[in-house]
């Protein structure tokens, strides 16, 4: 005899496609945020942070229109986890912005295996 916990909202089980496609949207609108403001904080063009800003917005993009979300999503991982560990140190940055950093992380790298979702063009049919 199987006893689990009944879900409280079964019915919302049916947006799982929809909830995926959204939250690859906004991660990725999030990725090519960050990038561009990475491309205008670089104080040389031969920066890092120039190179990091310009694959992170064309990775962002990719994200969000959904082309080659695993690859972008991997990638897209790689991105965060190089700025979690580079995150600055100043005072006015929160406590706790490697951890952000770090979980967004995660989320990207969960894409992988959960698909591009709705509104994508590589669907996984």
């Amino acid at each position: 005899m199987d006893i689990g916990i009944v879900s409280i909202f079964p019915s919302l089980f049916d947006y799982e496609f929809l909830a995926v496609g959204i939250l690859r949207i906004g991660l990725g609108l999030l990725v090519l945020s960050v990038g561009s403001r990475m491309l205008t904080w670089a104080k040389t063009p031969q920066s890092d942070a120039r190179l990091l800003g310009g694959s992170a917005s064309i990775v962002g993009l990719a994200l969000a229109v959904g082309i080659y979300t695993q690859i972008a999503a991997i990638l897209a991982g790689i991105i965060w986890g190089i700025i979690a560990f580079h995150a600055p140190r100043k005072t006015e940055a929160p406590i706790n912005i490697r951890v952000m950093y770090a979980f967004l992380a995660l989320v990207s790298l969960l894409l992988v295996f959960f698909g591009p979702g709705a509104f994508a063009i590589d669907l996984p049919f």
